[in-house]
């Protein structure tokens, strides 16, 4: 697993159950799936991410659109604060700020992306080398430069561009100074660097709404020269891990969740690739590579 170790998997779940403890979840069923939130008063969008960890992990269970509970565990304390604030995100409908994510300063910042640097080391390699040898390499988000790295390992003599923001490049400028650097904000309107012939999303389209995902896939393809390749690589939304990312998605950013394989699928159609193909890592079998021909 390159991402999120399988101890922040069962700590994530215990965060679950006790959130729902605290949303008094369980006393609101039987209910149909759809009215849950209202029975609840809250938004949905949080709550589903919630609902499909504890239907994944059979504390419930959904049967023609009806969430019943199947298998409710005993209440426990969780601490406050991160995950133990879960509750408190799905109630405010609004992410917890400053914790858990990128965008924490200083020294957060960077060991949050060395952990994904090595954690990542062999989804990098294999996707590299499932994306061939043909660069520039456009490393979109790309933080400290892992898959930027593992490109410029493979392929000596070739050319990788990292783009993300200033404080991440930093970073990209220590662990990968090989590789050429952007800063800009994804989302803005600056600019992209042109003339590409791979065009990478990895591990980025999880922190949006799928609007602005499929917007991100749009603008990476008008980057890569004509029979160029657009790539996205990110969880399996359908997985465990997907699954349970997704909450932590839902806790941590404004509208991000995990993408699954048919919307992975739907924004490269959109954005104009042909010869789209999803696969999973043989490294991460929870993670998917999704790439498609742009201009053939």
């Amino acid at each position: 697993m390159d991402v999120f170790p399988e101890l922040m998997h069962g700590a994530l779940r215990d965060a679950a159950t006790a959130a729902a403890h605290e949303l008094d979840l369980f006393a609101a069923l039987p209910c149909p799936a759809g009215g849950l939130a209202g029975r609840l008063g809250v938004r949905p969008r949080r709550l589903a991410a919630l609902v499909r960890v504890l239907v994944f992990d059979g504390v419930l269970i959904e049967r023609e659109g009806e969430l019943r509970p199947l298998a409710v565990p005993p209440r426990r304390t969780f601490a406050h604060g991160g995950w133990g604030s879960l509750a408190e995100a799905i109630r405010a409908d609004r992410p917890l700020s400053g914790e858990g994510i990128s965008g924490s300063p200083g020294e957060d910042l960077k060991r949050f992306h060395e952990h994904l640097r090595a954690a990542g080391a062999a989804a990098a390699r294999e996707v590299v080398e499932r994306l061939g040898p043909r660069g520039p390499l456009l490393d979109l988000g790309g933080g400290a430069g892992a898959y930027a790295g593992a490109f410029l390992a493979a392929h000596p003599g070739e050319r990788a561009v990292v783009v993300d923001r200033p404080a991440v490049l930093d970073l990209a400028r220590e662990a990968v100074p090989a590789a050429e650097r952007v800063a800009l904000d994804l989302l803005g309107d600056e600019p992209w660097p042109a003339g590409a012939r791979i065009a990478l999303l990895a591990n980025v389209l999880h922190l949006y709404a799928p609007e602005d995902a499929a917007l991100l896939v749009s603008r990476a393809a008008k980057t890569v020269l004509p029979c160029g390749t657009i790539a996205v690589k990110d969880f399996d939304a359908a997985s465990g891990p997907g699954i349970l990312f997704s909450l932590n998605m839902a806790l941590f950013t404004e509208a991000g969740e995990v993408h699954g394989a048919d919307r992975l699928r739907s924004f490269l159609g959109d954005a104009g690739a042909a010869d789209v193909q999803v696969e999973r890592l043989s490294c991460a079998p929870e993670m998917l590579l999704a790439r498609g021909t742009v201009g053939a």
